[in-house]
Formats: structure tokens, sequence, C-alpha cells
């Protein structure tokens, strides 16, 4: 479980810290955000206001988006990494503090479960015990 709680805690600081800077073509605008997309930084060229406002706004959001699409492609990567580490994690055995050990079996999802428990044997009422 503490290891579980690990990298949960290292996925939410691996999370909050993703930083993307995106430059439009032109070296006119630059577009930092964070791992959510949000902007946390603009910064203009010295010739970026000869666009023209409309131009300027449209390259400003544009190049927003970019650096959002970065920065959820690394958000998407993390989450993958989280997954095949956390799966790792619930399959590796359990060590009780005297040295026995747990292997867990595979998971099944909580349909599964239920149909097992509330599926009738053939030919026996439901909740027949099988066998008997």
């Amino acid at each position: 479980m503490a290891k579980q709680r690990d990298l949960i805690d290292a996925l939410d600081e691996h999370c909050r810290s993703i930083t993307v800077r995106a430059t439009s073509r032109d070296k006119a605008v630059s577009v930092e955000v964070d791992g959510l997309g949000a902007m946390t930084g603009l910064w203009l060229s010295d010739f970026a206001y000869r666009v023209g406002a409309d131009t300027l706004a449209q390259l400003i959001v544009d190049t927003a988006h970019a650096a959002a699409a970065k920065a959820a492609e690394r958000q998407r990567y993390l989450l993958g990494e989280f997954g095949l580490r956390m799966t790792a994690l619930e399959q590796a055995p359990l060590v009780h503090h005297d040295g026995s050990a747990f292997q867990p079996g595979p998971r099944r999802s909580r349909i599964d479960a239920k149909e097992a428990t509330t599926r009738p044997t053939r030919g026996k009422p439901p909740g027949a015990v099988p066998g008997g």
C-alpha cells in the first residue's frame, strides 16, 4: 500500500510540474502553459504588434492551443506509465511482517464477480450449491 501511495504522490507531483512553452512559427508569440493547459506566461516580440490586433489575437490563441496540446500529451504519457506501474504493484506479492506472502489473483470486474454469485448452475435453482 505504501508503494502505491508513493506512486500516486509521484504522479501528482509530476503532473503539477509540467510546463510547456510554444512559440509561433514567425517567433512573434511565445506562450507557456501548466499541466492543465492554463496559460502561465505570454511573451510578444518587438514586431508582434505590427501584424494587427485580430491577427495577433489569433496567433496568441493558436500558440496557446499548441502548448496546451503538448501538455496534454505529456499528461497522457505520465498516466500510461502510472497505469503500468500500478498494475505491476497490484500483482506483486504482499509480504507480511512475519515473512509470509500473499499472491493476489487476477482481478475481476464487479460485473464478473456479481454474475459469478448470481448466475444459476445448470439445471439447479439460483442459490443452489454446485455439486450438492
